[in-house]
């Protein structure tokens, strides 16, 4: 079973937290997605934070305009996506390795289903990753 999914990730001015963020996506066990980093403005500091990601093919980067909100770079990278299924990550999160493993086969094995969420661990501040 491999369902694809579409990642968006929305991000400005968090290139530290954006790293971690893309490491526990390249991590997943479930492989079939693509992960769009879409940026709220356009930094080099946030560029430079994607390059090295960009060099697997399931990343790309949508730097755009800074418009103030998560919800336009959000919408810039659905439009851009094609994947039946849309997971949403914010830059200062993390997934488990087994997330979109456990998410997509709950998905397979109910075909109903359009709407899915998980629950959270709150990792105290400052603690590293």
């Amino acid at each position: 079973m491999s369902l694809k999914v579409d990642i968006i990730i929305p991000t400005y001015n968090r290139s530290a937290l954006l790293q971690q963020a893309l490491e526990s996506v390249q991590e997943q066990h479930h492989t079939d997605w693509h992960c769009w980093i879409t940026e709220d403005g356009e930094t080099p500091k946030t560029h430079e934070t994607v390059k090295p990601f960009l060099q697997d093919k399931r990343f790309s980067y949508l730097p755009g305009y800074h418009s103030g909100t998560p919800a336009t770079p959000r919408n810039r990278a659905i439009c851009q996506g094609s994947a039946p299924y849309i997971a949403f990550l914010d830059d200062d999160d993390l997934w488990l390795p087994e997330k979109l493993k456990k998410q997509m086969a709950f998905m397979h094995d109910h075909p109903k289903c359009v709407l899915l969420g998980s629950n959270a661990l709150r990792m105290p501040e400052g603690e590293a990753v």
